[in-house]
């Protein structure tokens, strides 16, 4: 990709979370996963942990659903990235305009995709100071602040490292309608320059990543996009900006070759990482099935997950899950299949690690071993956050690995195919007792009313309550 061909993503600035009762939305979202409110303008608050940002706005008539709505982009040229966006098809909401405030100016635009309702935002924050966005009021300051003399930034990274669970974002999953995935990859790499990645090594080039369902059937597709901004300009994250909210001013240049950096560890060239991954998933078949219940209850294609770094994945789940959080369960046989993977391989896994990932109830995934190297990943899955099946969150921690692993999409199916099972048996089991109480309760009435009328007009005598 030469320099220039595409919009210049620098960093994913913020995910827009569209609810009823934002302010409690984000409250809830915080205690539970770990996130701390860090800005806010009138009822809409954005909420960080380390380098991931959600913004929690009040829905509109325009979603019938709580849902995320939109990413927003940092880019070079917003107005490049604006009209590349409508030439391919994106709908026009918002052209190219400054806002500003005391801290300085920021330019943003939004498009909405063809996909659905979903939309992308695009800002650049080079001329802006401030805590988020103008017009958004720093809520992160403790009062200590004045007495140690720290500043804002200085505070709020102290609080980050003492109370936040993950440090980024590993990738966005949108679910799609049956035939629409190729539109939607050739969309993104059109207009933000994307390119494919692959989910891993069983996956086709053409037809991308098959999952089966239990019974042996097609269930969905997927394929994976990426964007690398060191693929233009080797931009990395200078060292002291780890914990700012995303800017276009934490960017640094680095001439350094790639092999300088060749030595680093796993996790520290994950922090480094400022990669953005979108997966594209839809469903096969005609039947019930994950993807077409999203589809169905979010009102078309949308963001089904987004993924969370962990540098501690089993910390994380266990705070989580104090935090009164709720993970899709994952059957025992699927951690008899790793110990025999674990065996099979040339991975070697920390002390306990089975056994914690069993008792934690998180997925594990080995890549083909290269040099020597350990590469595996570790993921769990929450249950759906809003009322309706749609949205959900994923908490990953990568060894080296850089695919999604085939075990771990394959187990994570079945076991949402096995959730959302039990859950619409539930549902069938309510409704069917609500409506036989209610036909119960009509049937009483009616017979007292007929009783009563009859002690009223003896010649009245027929009650029928069938």
């Amino acid at each position: 990709m030469t320099e220039r061909s595409c919009s210049s993503i620098v960093d994913l600035h913020h995910v827009e979370v569209l609810c009823r009762g934002a302010a409690s939305s984000a409250n809830k979202f915080c205690s539970t996963f770990g996130f701390r409110a860090f800005a806010q303008k009138s009822e809409h608050v954005a909420v960080r942990s380390e380098r991931t940002v959600f913004l929690f706005r009040e829905r509109h008539s325009l979603y019938p659903v709580d849902t995320v709505a939109s990413l927003c982009f940092i880019v070079e040229d917003v107005t490049e990235a604006f009209e590349r966006a409508v030439r391919a098809g994106g709908e026009p909401l918002v052209a190219p305009t400054n806002i500003e405030d005391r801290f300085g100016r920021v330019q943003v635009a939004e498009i909405r995709t063809p996909f659905g309702n979903s939309a992308l935002k695009f800002v650049n924050t080079t001329d802006y100071n401030g805590v988020f966005l103008p017009e958004y009021e720093d809520v992160a300051c403790c009062c200590e602040t004045a007495r140690t003399g720290e500043t804002c930034q200085e505070q709020r990274s102290l609080e980050c490292s003492r109370n936040e669970l993950t440090y980024g974002c590993d990738h966005v999953t949108y679910a799609c309608h049956r035939g629409m995935l190729d539109e939607c990859v050739q969309w993104f790499s059109t207009c933000l320059g994307f390119q494919r990645l692959s989910i891993n090594q069983a996956e086709e080039a053409e037809r991308g990543f098959i999952v089966d369902s239990a019974a042996g059937s097609v269930g969905m597709r997927l394929k994976a996009m990426d964007y690398f901004r060191c693929r233009e300009s080797q931009l990395v994250l200078a060292p002291d900006q780890r914990n700012a909210p995303p800017t276009t001013s934490t960017m640094t240049s680095s001439t350094s070759n790639s092999s300088s950096s060749s030595s680093s560890s796993s996790s520290s060239s994950s922090d480094r990482h400022l990669g953005v991954k979108l997966v594209f998933a839809e469903p096969l078949t005609d039947g019930a099935n994950q993807v077409q219940l999203f589809l169905n209850d979010h009102g078309g294609p949308g963001i089904q997950h987004i993924g969370l770094t962990s540098r501690d994945i089993f910390s994380t789940i266990e705070t989580m899950r104090q935090a009164h959080a709720q993970f899709i369960f994952i059957p025992p046989d699927f951690y008899s299949q790793c110990h025999d993977l674990v065996t099979q391989s040339c991975v070697s896994l920390p002390g306990d690690t089975l056994s914690k990932l069993e008792h934690s109830n998180i997925l594990l995934d080995i890549e083909e071993n290269v040099l020597g190297e350990s590469r595996y990943l570790m993921q769990a899955f929450t249950k759906p956050l809003f009322s309706e099946s749609t949205f959900f969150l994923e908490v990953i921690q990568r060894v080296g690995a850089t695919g999604f692993g085939a075990g771990n999409i394959t187990a994570l199916w079945r076991a949402l195919q096995q959730h959302f099972a039990r859950q619409q048996q539930q549902h069938t089991i309510t409704t069917a007792a609500t409506t036989a109480t209610a036909k119960a309760t009509t049937a009483a009435s009616s017979t007292s009313a007929c009783m009563a009328s009859v002690h009223s007009s003896p010649s009245v005598v027929n009650c029928d309550v069938t």
